[in-house]
């Protein structure tokens, strides 16, 4: 058997009709390379399974892989890493878009470049306004500090609190960068393996991080490539902000930082409590002088995720 050029891995949960409509643009726009397409679904309740089946059942190349419980991003993307044939890899978000032919395209840059060890397109939401998660910098202390105080949201244009997300770039030009979304990340097939994919010590958020570092140490480069696009209709995987991936999302990071920059977690935490109790503080103010619905929700939110902080501070748990 043909070894495919590439394996499309597509991790989903209670996403139906998102992973139907993109697997619908992938058919539709990919052209000229020979693909797979594996979707590994964790444990949906929305008949995920039952439409896959009822729709493609005439597609070869669509494998499905059904876990019987939710595992996380990264061990449920590392499922179908395992199993994949191509000589490269795309992680792709169930809640995106394919909108052109750049897959083919993309592929051969990286044939052309063997140095490149993964590229990414220009990721947008619905309205087309970039997401600068899609080309980023390193993130360190400083950029964590940057954003818990609000920082890079208040002054983007700065080259100094803006640095994570390069968020005076247009990104409409081409350079290399240090991070790639994990929405998006196309990765050589022989690179990723040795890498074991995805590190479950990252259970749901930078794991993409990570995952970048290492390929970054191995001597590859990470080329951002924006002719081409995709379409992220953001966080339809969590459908709701709430305070449990909020907490995962601050276990997270505080595991990045520790692990690649020797920081405590007290300390992060400390001053994640004080982030938070600004984010409060502006939130009430905004709900006492106009009643706001999104406003509301992210300050039980946060107020929740500060009485989480405040339980492991105090107890010393890291």
């Amino acid at each position: 058997m043909t070894r495919p050029d590439l394996s499309i891995i597509i991790a989903s949960y209670n996403v139906k009709q998102y992973l139907i409509d993109l697997i619908h643009s992938i058919i539709k726009y990919t052209e000229k390379i020979d693909y797979e397409i594996i979707v590994v679904d964790d444990c949906s309740t929305d008949h995920t399974m039952e439409e896959l089946r009822r729709k493609f059942k005439s597609r070869k190349n669509i494998k499905v892989i059904n876990n019987p419980e939710n595992l996380g991003f990264a061990r449920t993307n590392n499922q179908g890493i395992n199993i994949a044939k191509g000589e490269f890899v795309l992680i792709l978000n169930a809640d995106t878009l394919i909108t052109d032919n750049g897959l083919s395209h993309l592929v051969e840059i990286m044939r052309g470049d063997k140095t490149t060890g993964a590229v990414g397109c220009r990721v947008v939401y619905p309205d087309g306004q970039i997401q600068y998660t899609c080309a980023r910098n390193r993130f360190n202390f400083w950029t964590n500090l940057f954003e818990q105080f609000y920082l890079n949201n208040l002054f983007p244009k700065s080259r100094i609190f803006g640095r994570e997300l390069i968020s005076w770039w247009d990104h409409e030009s081409e350079r290399d960068v240090d991070v790639l979304s994990g929405a998006f990340m196309l990765v050589r097939s022989d690179v990723l393996k040795k890498l074991d994919g995805f590190d479950p010590y990252f259970r749901s958020y930078f794991e993409d991080v990570d995952l970048c570092f290492k390929i970054k140490e191995r001597g590859y480069r990470i080329r951002y490539i924006p002719r081409y696009k995709i379409i992220h209709f953001s966080g339809k995987s969590f459908s709701q902000l709430n305070e449990r991936s909020l907490i995962e999302n601050y276990i997270s990071r505080y595991k990045f930082l520790k692990r690649y920059y020797h920081i405590s977690p007290l300390i992060l935490k400390m001053i994640s409590i004080k982030g938070l109790l600004l984010k409060i503080i502006v939130l009430t103010l905004v709900l006492i002088f106009r009643y706001n619905k999104k406003a509301q929700k992210r300050l039980v939110a946060f107020s929740k995720v500060l009485g989480w902080h405040l339980k492991c501070f105090f107890s010393g748990l890291e």
